[in-house]
C-alpha cells in the first residue's frame, strides 16, 4: 500500500526512483555489539523486545536495566484526557509480562486538548500540545 501511494502512477515521485534496497532485520549475533554491557540473558530479552531494527537498537541504552518500561498513550482529540485513559493504560501495561520482579514502569499521556484536573495528582508524565510545540528539534532519547 505505502509503495503504491508514494511511487504509484499518480504520485509526484513516479518514475524518479533510482534504486531499491531490501533492508533485513539484524541477526541476534549482530545485535550483541549494540549491548556490550548486557549479559547474554539481557541481550536475548532486548532482542525479543526490539527485534533487529537498527533504529530501535540505537535508541536503547544498555546502561539501563531491560525491565524499565515506559507506557504511553496519545489522544489527539478536541476533549481533555481524564483519569479513565490513564486507568486503561495501566490495565494494558499489565498485559506485558517481563518475567522479572525488579521491573520499573513509567506512564506518559499526550493530549491535544490538555488534561482534566484529576490527572494532576497521579504519577504520570503529561504532555499537551504546547509542550510538544515547545520541544527542541533535536530531542534525544529520554533517560529514565
Amino acid at each position: 500500500m505505502m509503495e503504491n501511494e508514494v511511487l504509484g502512477y499518480k504520485s509526484p515521485l513516479y518514475g524518479r526512483r533510482t534504486g531499491q534496497w531490501k533492508v533485513e532485520a539484524l541477526r541476534f549475533k549482530d545485535l550483541r555489539s549494540f549491548f556490550p554491557e548486557y549479559s547474554v540473558e539481557e541481550q536475548i530479552r532486548a532482542y525479543s523486545i526490539l527485534g533487529g531494527i537498527p533504529f530501535y537498537l540505537q535508541q536503547f541504552d544498555d546502561s539501563k536495566d531491560v525491565s524499565t518500561n515506559l507506557f504511553a498513550e496519545c489522544k489527539w482529540q478536541n476533549k481533555k484526557v481524564g483519569i479513565k485513559v490513564y486507568d486503561e493504560l495501566k490495565e494494558k501495561s499489565g498485559l506485558v509480562k517481563w518475567n522479572t520482579e525488579e521491573g520499573k514502569e513509567y506512564f506518559a499521556l499526550f493530549s491535544k486538548a490538555g488534561f482534566t484536573p484529576g490527572l494532576k495528582n497521579e504519577k504520570v508524565l503529561l504532555f499537551d500540545l504546547e509542550d510538544i510545540d515547545n520541544a527542541p528539534d533535536d530531542i534525544s532519547p529520554i533517560n529514565i
